[in-house]
């Protein structure tokens, strides 16, 4: 088990190279990863980007034959992303509603693939 900083950013927000985030995982030959995002606001509200994100990051792990079990959001509390995608829980927009239903069928799809392989 290890942990790595795959990077840092202003308050509104960074973007996640995957070859960076990835890199150090792999070389801990691991089987799942656990994404933690600290939200400097504070807010455990999930943005839009957030999720996509999270998908961005499902369709990475993937092509490394890594799972991502979750990605946990910090602020003020902490919260499951994959909780907050299954439940539906605050999700208001179209496109909160639209990320989220991309996550959720990614989640469903690597679990498919885990039962599959017998994991």
């Amino acid at each position: 088990m290890g942990w790595h900083v795959a990077g840092t950013g202003p308050r509104c927000g960074t973007r996640p190279r995957w070859s960076e985030v990835f890199r150090p995982a792999l070389q801990l030959e691991p089987v799942n990863l656990l994404l933690l995002h600290n939200n400097p606001t504070g807010s455990l509200r999930p943005s839009v980007e957030n999720l996509r994100m999270t998908s961005g990051a499902l369709a990475a792990a993937g092509e490394f034959g890594l799972e991502v079990v979750d990605h946990i959001l910090f602020g003020n509390g902490s919260l499951s992303l994959r909780w907050y995608v299954e439940k539906g829980i605050g999700i208001e927009t179209a496109d909160e509603r639209s990320e989220a239903d991309k996550l959720r069928t990614a989640w469903h799809r690597q679990r498919e693939r885990e039962e599959a392989n017998g994991e």
